[in-house]
């Protein structure tokens, strides 16, 4: 280490935390990075807002660095941390600049001495770039990655950047292009077509002079030099009809205005031309306007918190008073064009959304849609269970798979109740869907469900695939139950396959009591009729094999001795196989 290095102060107090104040320190730098992001959000880079978060930022980061060396940052779903104590946190997954490095494997960010300023704010630019983007178009690892940052470093694990290389596929449009019509250069048009474009075009100007009316009115209660910003705003963004410089326009007057009741008037025009867009189904600028409006809360809730409040109450009150079923009506009837801006406001909305996702999923035409729902249902669902699961209707099969498929995925033990209810379900594919997702559970209490579906379902093949996907090892009342299965009348009635899915299952569970069973079978020679006396045997040989204890091995060496030549073989060659370590896991006899 350089030897200028050594004169770093201690980080840490007793007990392993940082001290209390070196903790202030870093929540102070943190709470400035939030709010120099939300800056460059919501105003151009020259604007004095951003140039003054920027400039604090780096002198603090800076004298940070000077002192320590380096700032390492550990990134958790919701917050970011410093020596394991929490020092920011924003629960808000579609803002939340944690969640933003978390989600794409970021586990912890360092930034290291001699940084410049040039590079704190290509960073900074950065990360304002990739939070603009929808979320299945952006990738904040990549991202940096690209620019090569000299003072920064990352932490992603193998096994993340893996499994995003299975998912980063881009699938080809099917464009059908007329050349020939390209070539001609023009565009014909009949009397028709101009006609429309006319009344549109007055529309238009009609729409613009209420609108450049409506605006007049919000100004009327300012004075002379309030009234002189505004008009040179208005020589910056002259066309207030569009709605990004309408944006730009509204926000800069809203973090400026210092008086209470303008800026509540103010708000009242956010919210007139917010309510005209949800109405329109024009959710891109529905979209931008509330990420908008919750960097501006955070940047006033510095210096001005009365303000923030009010920006606060307006956002809730846009949120509680969404009407449902006119979204609902909207992806019926195929409205929604921007669908990635959609799904980002439904997300705020919260899991009350979850029906109208679920019919996006069964109906939509459009796979790209239908793949944005299923990841919609999977994370707004994960924490309200009931509600997914009220979704699945046996008559809609694509749907209610899917909702299987997002339990099983989750693997959380609070689903398998839900899944139970698919029992009564006669749909075969769906009820394999659930054997496929109780499987992959480790829980006593699933394993129990596919042993109903064992006893009680008329379907072999339900039957069958149940057999197949048990952990009878789990507890030792399913293994008795099994081996009673085994014994019942019945069994001597099941096809080879089912027959062969049910010992094979008692081999898994590496019992005593399966040994004992498949003893009997092996020596008792009026336990079937003939013909199936010879397959029941055979099977019962591989299951032995596949147990592999002290007591099987017994057991295939008394068959081993028994007159039957095929028998006799059979055993042979399995004890030759756990001799030798060969794999003995191959399919049974056919």
């Amino acid at each position: 280490m350089d030897p200028r290095n050594n004169t770093q102060k201690p980080l840490e107090a007793k007990g392993g935390s940082p001290d209390p104040e070196t903790l202030k320190r870093i929540k102070e730098l943190f709470l400035l990075f939030a709010h120099a992001i939300s800056a460059t959000k919501l105003f151009p880079a020259h604007h004095a807002s951003v140039i003054n978060f920027q400039d604090e930022l780096y002198d603090k980061l800076t004298k940070f660095l000077e002192e320590h060396e380096e700032l390492n940052i550990g990134i958790q779903e919701n917050a970011f941390t410093y020596e394991g104590e929490i020092a920011y946190r924003d629960e808000n997954i579609l803002k939340s600049l944690p969640y933003l490095f978390f989600k794409d494997g970021m586990h912890k960010l360092t930034f290291l001495r001699d940084i410049d300023k040039a590079e704190l704010l290509a960073f900074l630019d950065v990360v304002r770039t990739v939070s603009l983007l929808p979320p299945d178009q952006h990738d904040i690892v990549e991202s940096l990655w690209e620019k090569d940052f000299p003072h920064s470093r990352y932490y992603v694990p193998d096994e993340f950047l893996e499994s995003r290389l299975a998912i980063h596929q881009k699938k080809a449009l099917d464009l059908k292009i007329d050349k020939a019509q390209m070539s001609q250069g023009k565009i014909e048009l009949t009397a028709e077509d101009r006609e429309v474009i006319h009344q549109k075009l007055t529309a238009r100007l009609q729409k613009e002079q209420k609108e450049a009316a409506d605006f007049a009115s919000l100004t009327d209660s300012l004075d002379k030099g309030d009234s002189s910003l505004i008009e040179s705003m208005l020589s910056y963004e002259r066309d207030i009809s569009t709605a990004l410089d309408f944006l730009g326009l509204i926000f800069e007057l809203l973090y400026t205005e210092d008086r209470l009741e303008p800026f509540k008037k103010a708000l009242s025009f956010v919210e007139k031309r917010y309510q005209e867009w949800l109405k329109k189904g024009d959710f891109t600028y529905v979209a931008i306007s509330i990420r908008q409006m919750e960097d501006l809360a955070q940047i006033l809730s510095l210096n001005a918190p009365e303000r923030a409040l009010e920006v606060e109450k307006f956002l809730k009150t846009i949120i509680d008073q969404c009407p449902l079923e006119e979204l609902m009506e909207m992806a019926r009837q195929g409205q929604i064009k921007d669908f990635k801006s959609f799904f980002e406001f439904l997300r705020r909305l919260g899991s009350k959304t979850l029906p109208i996702g679920a019919e996006l999923l069964e109906d939509g035409l459009d796979p790209e849609v239908r793949s944005a729902a299923f990841e919609f249902l999977e994370e707004m669902g994960k924490d309200r269970l009931d509600l997914l699961a009220n979704l699945a209707q046996e008559q809609k099969p694509f749907i209610t798979k899917a909702i299987i498929a997002i339990f099983s995925h989750l693997h959380d033990q609070k689903a398998i109740p839900f899944l139970a209810k698919f029992l009564s379900y006669k749909n075969k594919d769906i009820k394999i869907e659930v054997i496929e997702a109780l499987g992959r559970f480790s829980d006593t209490i699933a394993h129990k469900i596919l042993l109903e579906f064992m006893r009680e379902d008329e379907d072999e093949d339900i039957r069958t695939a149940a057999a197949e996907k048990i952990h009878l090892s789990l507890d030792r009342d399913l293994m008795n139950a099994a081996v009673h299965l085994a014994l019942a009348k019945n069994f001597r009635t099941k096809s080879l396959r089912e027959k062969e899915a049910l010992l094979k299952a008692l081999g898994r569970g590496r019992s005593d009591e399966a040994c004992d069973f498949l003893r009997v079978l092996l020596k008792k020679s009026g336990f079937l009729k003939k013909a199936k006396i010879e397959e029941s045997r055979l099977c019962a040989i591989r299951s032995l094999e596949t147990i592999a204890t002290p007591k099987a091995v017994e057991v295939l060496r008394a068959g081993a001795g028994r007159a039957k030549k095929k028998i006799k073989s059979a055993c042979r060659e399995a004890l030759e196989r756990l001799t030798t370590g060969k794999d003995a896991g191959k399919e049974g006899p056919s």
